[in-house]
């Protein structure tokens, strides 16, 4: 699992429901509007004591030192992975979260290992239509921040990831 995890950095800004079964090749369609049902409450986007653009020192006061760290030359970034969640960072800030471990959960609950009708019920949404390729991606309409939830074909959810898309230098 761990090298699974090395190997989720994110390349686009999300902003939309996009769905694609490989991440490093969902693209962003400029030409859909955002919905209300895309967008989700900035309360709700952090897993756990974790979200985006926290201090990397808070993760390390929570976690300890990373199991690894692989750096990312392409966009000057490092992943430190753990055995259950990844931490993206770049210019001292967290901006990407991945995580497939039930111990881990947004504000409201959500965590892995929950059906879609309980995800749905959860954010008070109506998910049809929203799921395409195992996947529904919402994001903060306010700060532009991806919260993405991918199910496993018996519509039960196996990661969340939180975040943005870096830059390639």
């Amino acid at each position: 699992m761990t090298k699974l995890f090395s190997l989720l950095v994110p390349l686009f800004f999300i902003f939309t429901i996009y769905g694609q079964s490989n991440f490093d090749s969902k693209k962003l369609n400029q030409n859909e509007k955002l919905s209300t049902t895309k967008c989700i409450d900035s309360l709700e986007i952090k897993i756990e004591d974790f979200y985006y653009g926290m201090n990397p020192l808070e993760i390390i006061q929570i976690m300890g030192n990373p199991d690894s760290i692989d750096k990312d030359f392409y966009t000057i970034s490092e992943n430190w992975i753990y055995s259950d969640i990844c931490f993206g960072i770049s210019n001292d800030h967290v901006y990407y979260i991945s995580t497939e471990s039930d111990n881990y959960s947004t504000p409201s609950g959500i965590r892995t290992g929950l059906s879609i009708l309980d995800v749905s019920n959860i954010l008070n949404k109506d998910m049809k239509g929203l799921i395409k390729n195992n996947e529904i991606q919402f994001v903060n309409c306010s700060y532009e921040i991806y919260f993405i939830f991918e199910f496993n074909s018996s519509n039960i959810l196996e990661k969340l990831e939180i975040g943005i898309d870096l830059p390639e230098i």
